[in-house]
Order: C-alpha cells, then structure tokens, then sequence
C-alpha cells in the first residue's frame, strides 16, 4: 500500500527524500525502526516508518502524510502483523482550515465493514478523527484488509487532487496542535519513542520529519 501511495502522489508532485540523520535507524532492545521522510512539492510531505520487533515475529509499517499547502486531514496508517494476526489502522485527524465532507472514504468504510474492529479504546485525540477512521484486526482477511488500505488510499488521494490551497502557516499550526498534544497527554507511538531515545529526542523526530508539524531551517 505505502508503495502505491508514493507512486501516485508522484504524479501529483515532485517527491524530494530528506535527510532525517541519526534517526534513520533507531534500535533499542529486540525493537528497531527504520525512518524515512520525503517532501511532496506544493502538496505536504510524509514519513514512513518500518519496525521489527520479537526477532521479526512483529513487523509494522507506518506511514504518516501531512498536507501542508493543501486543506486536508492529516493521514496515519499502520499495518501490523503479529504472527498471523493483522491490524490495520487508517485514521484521519482533522487538521482543516475549513470542514469537509468525505464521502467516498466512507464509503470504502462501509463497504468493508465486514471484517471485524479492533477496539482501540477511548484516547483523548477522539475528537479529531474523522468519519473515514477505522480499525480492524482479523487472521483471516488479509487479502480483504490490503484492497480496504488500496481504496481507502486511493479515494484519499482524490481528496488532494480536488483539494483547495491552505495557508502553510496555518496547516503548521494545526498540525503542531496535536503533535504538541501526543506529548503532554500521551499516545503509543510517541511514549515508545520516549522511552527509547528521550522525550527531547522523540519530540524534534515527530515535529522535524514524522509529522511534519514545524517549518525547517534553511
């Protein structure tokens, strides 16, 4: 999916990789991931992470996309398979300048509502997910689970070639809103980052290169 992902934002504008330096590579323990992070002219940018964990019994992959200078949610998925068991999460944040409506995103939603969600729990970023928001765990949907991440993907996709111009100024802020928000209230990602390399650390990866949420010095 992350490959169909960076071949069609492709054609919506020119991809630049960054260089995330010492967080390339990050492993402490049984637990390593691997960081990239890549500018998309006139459009955002995304990261995706790659983690292996239990000798490779436990693997995930994440992407990240942030729209920038177009008024859209930010988008988070992750795919993470224990055994043969997969999750998927694909979740919307709202970081709009103005409200949107997404119905052929919910529409993908509905059409997979078969296989069975994972129960995330109550989190105190609740508020910002969007409808298109789901979550599902299954050991036997995993050719189901893939065409539900390439549509969704996909109707996300259309998002941005319809989408309006945001002021990037303004898409920073929301977005520093809630990456500023994971680190005083918590989320998973970020308290395992924490752990690993520090909470200064954790927040310069997230803000710099994960999520994109401050401009970068020249």
């Amino acid at each position: 999916m992350i490959e169909l992902f960076i071949k069609e934002i492709g054609k919506l504008g020119n991809i630049k990789e960054e260089n995330v330096g010492k967080y390339r590579s990050i492993k402490k323990g049984m637990i390593k991931f691997d960081i990239q992070a890549y500018e998309v002219e006139n459009i955002g940018a995304f990261s995706i992470i790659e983690m292996k964990a239990m000798f490779g019994l436990m693997k995930m992959k994440t992407l990240v996309f942030t729209p920038l200078e177009k008024d859209l949610p930010l988008l988070s998925y992750d795919l993470i398979k224990v055994m043969k068991n997969e999750t998927l999460l694909l979740e919307l944040y709202n970081t709009n300048i103005e409200e949107h409506t997404y119905e052929n995103m919910d529409k993908v939603k509905e059409k997979y509502s078969f296989i069975p969600d994972n129960d995330l729990g109550k989190k105190w970023y609740d508020y910002l997910k969007l409808s298109p928001t789901l979550s599902k765990k299954s050991k036997k949907h995993a050719n189901e689970i893939d065409s539900l991440a390439k549509e969704w993907v996909n109707a996300y996709l259309e998002l941005i070639k319809n989408s309006k111009e945001a002021s990037k100024e303004a898409k920073y802020a929301k977005t520093k809103e809630y990456v500023d928000g994971l680190f005083a209230q918590g989320g998973p990602s970020t308290d395992q980052f924490k752990k690993m390399i520090g909470e200064k650390e954790a927040y310069d990866l997230f803000s710099e290169f994960i999520f994109h949420s401050i401009p970068k010095t020249k």
